[in-house]
């Protein structure tokens, strides 16, 4: 299965994601802010990020928009996680194919298929 890095400053929401993520035979890393996501990024080389829009230090726009101008990195899906209204999200980073935006509390249904379609079939 993938590789995903869970990015959120909230301890619960990483715990639930990372344990929902591995029953799904996903391998997981996880970091807790937009310094630790784009570190791990580099050490772990994910296949997906799910990344919390408002972080301690900066956005998850910010560190999209970091990923999306490297070499390594500017093919890498991003599943944006916010309590915010998505339309205010999704206004706040440049439009790419490759996000998409969930709200919190996550539905794991259309979790499941997002990594669907950005992992192919056996995502979920």
């Amino acid at each position: 299965m993938a590789k995903i890095l869970v990015v959120d400053d909230d301890d619960n929401i990483v715990t639930v994601m990372q344990q929902y993520l591995v029953e799904r035979g996903h391998g997981v890393v996880t970091a807790r802010d937009a310094a630790g996501a784009l570190a791990a990024v580099a050490a772990e080389k994910p296949d997906l990020v799910i990344l919390d829009f408002e972080m301690p230090g900066d956005t998850g726009g910010s560190v999209a928009k970091r990923l999306a101008a490297g070499k390594d990195t500017a093919e890498l899906p991003i599943i944006f996680l916010s309590g915010r209204p998505l339309k205010q999200v999704s206004q706040s980073v440049s439009p790419s194919a490759l996000y998409r935006f969930l709200t919190k509390p996550v539905n794991f249904d259309i979790l499941d298929r997002t990594l669907k379609e950005f992992l192919g079939r056996a995502a979920a």
